[in-house]
């Protein structure tokens, strides 16, 4: 998952080639050996899995499909919603409840890669970026069947990313103090719901 993130410093010494000229070398020391790596992982890792039969059936639902407008619409929302709550537990009653949380996260997304863009003129220089940037390359992978758009290592390398535009999002209606603090206390009540769950399981798991 680190390569979808290698390529950010290269791009963003693209905003400083006019004025240093000094930085030349070293940019295009960082993106060659960007594109080694990248094409170094492509051919052992990801495509050696795609090769390997039991991955095959694996990764073939972690795509997104384009075959068809409801194929689409069902590989796309239902891969964005393992990304988005499959990491709180495997629980049905857990995802359906994470679900609630869904829309905060996706508005905050949005609005946070528009809003840090713009501040910063284009650069990527923080969370707020990265998170919108990581989705979106994950889509154009899953598209392109190059790179699965969810899966338990593509959630759980994003699980961070999720969490902190979940609160961001509930806190982007602070203006509305009833709406901000009712779902401000559900969050940390589901929150320690989930944390006790886990806890039970893993006591139980360790004592047999």
């Amino acid at each position: 998952m680190s390569f979808l993130l290698s390529w950010v410093i290269a791009y963003n010494y693209l905003f400083f080639l006019r004025k240093k000229k000094e930085i030349r070398r070293p940019f295009i020391v960082y993106a060659g050996l960007c594109a080694i790596f990248c094409s170094l992982l492509y051919y052992f890792d990801i495509q050696y899995s795609l090769r390997v039969k039991f991955m095959q059936s694996y990764w073939n639902n972690a795509f997104i499909d384009i075959s068809s407008l409801y194929n689409f619409m069902k590989s796309f929302t239902n891969g964005l919603q393992n990304l988005m709550v499959r990491w709180f537990l495997e629980e049905k009653i857990a995802k359906s409840i994470a679900n609630v949380f869904m829309p905060f996260a996706l508005f905050a997304i949005c609005r946070s890669l528009w809003s840090s863009l713009k501040a910063h003129k284009g650069k990527v220089l923080d969370i707020n970026a990265l998170c919108g940037i990581l989705i979106a390359e994950l889509f154009f992978l899953g598209v392109m069947r190059m790179y699965p758009f969810t899966g338990s290592r593509v959630t759980l390398f994003i699980a961070p990313f999720i969490f902190y535009m979940i609160v961001k999002g509930i806190y982007l209606t602070e203006r509305i103090k009833l709406i901000f603090y009712s779902l401000l206390s559900f969050y940390i009540l589901f929150l320690s719901g989930i944390s006790y769950s886990l806890l039970m399981f893993y006591l139980d798991f360790y004592k047999r």
